[in-house]
């Protein structure tokens, strides 16, 4: 389920796509896809993702400067022994400054986008709107990874999300088959 929440965060997301290196791109729809409900009105995402946590363990972070670089043609997004890392790490930073115990940072983080909208590059935007440095972010992050504290975000909701819901199906035509596809 995790990698259909995954695709869908990309869905959601797509707009940003055109902004965002792929790291934050990445590592949103990573965040995201733990997205489980947590009773009738409660949301939860930004479990850890256990795979990723023993990877990081295992190898070192990469630098920022080199995170930030990677491309939808790099190696280390293409190359399934090399993407381990770029995930895991993507994961690791997103889920620090949505989640993680920095009270400064967090409110800084929501002005990543904007900066990357005014076309600032990816570390450009990101050390104005953090305002650190990438090696301190590192040194940052990396005792983020030593406490090994990764606590979800908890939501409350107004909808009730266990509340039984109408359900209304039709047949679609083939024409429009291929417009949701994109195929025509």
């Amino acid at each position: 389920m995790n990698s259909v929440y995954h695709e869908y965060t990309h869905l959601l997301l797509r707009h940003n796509a055109l902004y965002w290196p792929l790291w934050l791109d990445e590592g949103m729809a990573d965040v995201y896809s733990t997205f489980e409900t947590a009773g009738g009105h409660g949301i939860r995402i930004g479990k850890p993702q256990e795979l990723y946590v023993r990877l990081l363990a295992k190898q070192p972070i990469m630098a920022l400067r080199e995170l930030f670089a990677v491309t939808n043609g790099s190696p280390e997004y293409n190359e399934r022994g090399r993407q381990g890392i770029f995930y895991a790490e993507s994961w690791l930073l997103t889920h620090y400054l949505m989640m993680g115990d920095n009270a400064v940072l967090k409110p800084r983080f929501g002005q990543l986008t904007a900066l990357l909208r005014q076309g600032q590059s990816p570390e450009q935007a990101f050390t104005n709107a953090l305002q650190i440095t990438l090696p301190g972010m590192e040194n940052l992050l990396r005792r983020y990874l030593e406490r090994g504290r990764f606590e979800p975000l908890n939501l409350t909701v107004k909808a009730d999300l266990s509340a039984p819901r109408a359900l209304a199906m039709r047949n679609i035509s083939p024409v429009e088959t291929c417009f949701r596809l994109g195929i025509c």
